[in-house]
């Protein structure tokens, strides 16, 4: 409860309706007036206000090398929000089949639909409407251990995005990640290499990197271009850990990346970071 009265709450539930099969049930109410710091509900939208929804989850594991799960979420917005300037509502499914062999390969098939209202403008008047938004993507990933240090993962990303609208949006990501992460070695490194192409920022892709320690970045990709990025980690003196990651991320449909204080000149973002760690 904030000081302004508002509440805000999420009640959960899992249950193992048999050993194969795992049930999560979580219902969620954020106050529209809530107020609090730093927030991190489970949720749709960011802030821990304005939403209630209902999440439900399930994972079948069939036998050791087999699993199935997915969930179906639906929620709603009692008051505006970014790119909603009307009470608006919507829903999300996702299911994964899984295939795996134990510490060695790592096969699964990803579909994820959601759909959601958005402002849309419906008459030459230009007025905001709300529209049903789709944006559906699929996901196809292999990680495959060539040796116990050695870890190579493949990922493709499909999908298509249509406000209702304007002309159906589509696009594609591939990359190929390089783990390599000796026992008795002091140094390792992690590599991707990435290509993406996708008609609209609607479309775009979200992935995870790997990055120095206490660190993490979940970047998104739109538009033509390539991502490289590898973090590099030497731990050969007594008691410090050196780190470096270098990234660089290259557009091939536009001169100009990003916007105000964060714009750049010209079609390369490069990003590089350096840390080290003193254990006393």
């Amino acid at each position: 409860m904030s000081d302004n009265g508002s509440v805000a709450t999420t009640n959960g539930l899992l249950i193992g309706l048999d050993r194969k099969i795992d049930l999560a049930i979580l219902y969620r109410y954020l106050s529209r007036s809530y107020q609090a710091l730093n927030p991190n509900p489970f949720a749709e939208s960011g802030g821990a206000r304005n939403e209630s929804g209902l999440y439900t989850g399930i994972v079948f594991n069939f036998n050791q090398h087999w699993q199935l799960g997915g969930y179906f979420d639906v929620y709603k917005f009692p008051w505006l929000r970014y790119n909603a300037s009307a009470p608006s509502k919507g829903y999300e499914y996702r299911g994964r089949l899984t295939y795996s062999l134990k510490r060695k390969l790592l096969v699964y098939l990803e579909i994820r639909n959601e759909i959601k209202e958005i402002n849309g403008t419906l008459n030459s008047n230009k007025i905001y409407q709300l529209v049903n938004s789709q944006l559906l993507q699929t996901k196809f990933n292999i990680s495959y251990s060539a040796t116990k240090f050695l870890e190579l993962r493949n990922r493709i990303h499909y999908g298509s995005f249509n406000d209702g609208v304007n002309r159906s949006a589509n696009g594609y990501m591939i990359f190929q990640d390089i783990i390599f992460r000796p026992m008795n070695f002091p140094f390792s490194f992690t590599a991707r290499y990435a290509l993406f192409d996708t008609d609209s920022y609607g479309i775009r892709f979200y992935t995870y990197e790997n990055d120095v320690l206490y660190s993490f970045t979940i970047p998104s990709f739109y538009g033509r271009g390539s991502r490289f990025y590898i973090n590099l980690r030497y731990r050969g003196i007594r008691n410090i850990v050196l780190e470096a990651r270098f990234a660089q991320t290259y557009y091939t449909d536009r001169g100009v990346i990003g916007s105000g204080l964060n714009e750049i000149l010209g079609n390369t973002r490069t990003e590089i970071k350096l840390q080290a760690k003193f254990n006393f």
